[in-house]
């Protein structure tokens, strides 16, 4: 000590004595505040144009602006990835940044997963015409076996989710051996998947649907739809993503394309050998044999007969049987035990993937099924003959 004067204290001591804390103060930085978020949420999430902004507004108040490069550094340090994908993609981008857990492990049929899928080729159907192909199937969550599947012309509908349904519930040749009814449904909220025909026939089969808010929340079947991409699809002719050669022509597209009926006949091979031969790593065995060696009781589904009368679409009205048939959507239909009930007032259902109606007569004890129905005009010659033969014998019956 000299002069009477104390020692200096070092700077840590002296910034502790000057705070009152012994934590070490935070360095002096650019800070990102609500205003600045503001700034950034007008210009959806842009930094660049948002630095501008504030540099028009920092000088219009005569203070020195922020560079770009102090900008970036205090938004990555401020400012979550998550919400800064919010601001430019919106909330399903932000979600994407959400950690998530990892679903339980489940037992076979407890947990099925379905959806459409476009595939990146074209084909070539009966009318010499080119087509794109939808793919919709059903994968088992705890097994990875692809239960059932269906292939659409054009675009994909509710009907093909019926065919993709019935092709995973049954058991019996050309489905199976996997099978069964499921304990749960998962599927997203495609208007094909949540229409009404389809959820009733859940309904009547007893098992509940699940809609997801995202592809990420049935992960089996988008995984599915990548492998699919990535080990069948890219190797068929036409494939719609192949490399660029300039802005116009992709590499293979002037290939012949595969007919729709070879194109479905490659894609059953494919699910096959994804089901007999692919060996998951989490099990050691194929999906088919690990849904196989499941001992889990398999909940029994209903008979062909009885799944196709669950799948049966009605519009709900009454139709009335003329000397035409039963009228519907501006075509006549005869059904096939329709002789001498002119007049009476069916219901009409009919399957969606098909132009076969069911014409359901009710009597006065019970309803009678008319069984299924032809176009009028262009019935076949066997059908015509049924039905004068059935007339006669009315006929004959009726006199005394």
């Amino acid at each position: 000590m000299r002069g009477g004067q104390l020692p200096r204290l070092p700077q840590p001591e002296a910034e502790a004595e000057e705070t009152g804390s012994p934590e070490k103060p935070e360095r002096r930085r650019f800070r990102i505040t609500e205003e600045i978020i503001d700034v950034l949420a007008d210009y959806r999430g842009n930094v660049k144009r948002a630095h501008e902004h504030l540099v028009r507004e920092a000088k219009k108040a005569g203070e020195r602006p922020i560079g770009l490069t102090t900008l970036h550094d205090a938004i990555a340090r401020d400012l979550d990835p998550g919400f800064m994908a919010g601001l430019r993609e919106g909330i399903p981008a932000a979600r994407g940044f959400d950690p998530a857990f990892r679903r339980p492990t489940v037992a076979r049929n407890q947990v099925w997963e379905g959806d459409h899928k476009q595939a990146p080729t074209v084909v070539m159907m009966p009318d010499k015409e080119l087509s794109n192909v939808w793919v919709t199937w059903f994968e088992d969550r705890g097994t990875s076996n692809v239960m059932g599947w269906a292939v659409t012309a054009g675009s994909a509908h509710r009907g093909s989710v019926l065919a993709a349904v019935r092709a995973s519930v049954l058991r019996e040749p050309p489905y199976g051996p996997a099978g069964g009814l499921p304990h749960l449904v998962r599927a997203d909220g495609g208007s094909d998947f949540m229409s009404k025909t389809v959820r009733r026939t859940f309904g009547l089969l007893g098992v509940p649907m699940h809609k997801v808010r995202s592809a990420r929340h049935k992960g089996g079947i988008e995984r599915l739809n990548g492998t699919s991409m990535t080990r069948f699809f890219d190797d068929l002719p036409r494939y719609t993503k192949a490399p660029l050669l300039d802005h116009r022509r992709r590499v293979g597209d002037q290939d012949p394309p595969l007919t729709f009926e070879a194109c479905v006949h490659k894609l059953r091979q494919w699910v096959e050998e994804h089901n007999t031969q692919h060996v998951l790593k989490r099990t050691g065995m194929t999906p088919l044999q690990t849904w196989l060696s499941d001992p889990t009781e398999i909940r029994p589904e209903p008979s062909p007969e009885e799944l196709r009368g669950f799948m049966l679409e009605s519009d709900n009205k009454v139709h009335k049987v003329t000397s035409h048939g039963v009228e519907f959507r501006n075509r006549y239909y005869m059904p096939e035990k329709g002789v001498g009930r002119i007049g009476l007032e069916p219901r009409v259902r009919w399957m969606p993937t098909t132009t076969t109606r069911s014409t359901s007569i009710p009597s006065v004890a019970t309803a009678i099924s008319a069984g299924p129905s032809s176009v009028t005009r262009s019935a076949r010659r066997c059908a015509r003959k049924s039905l004068a033969s059935a007339t006669s014998t009315a006929r004959c019956c009726a006199r005394p």
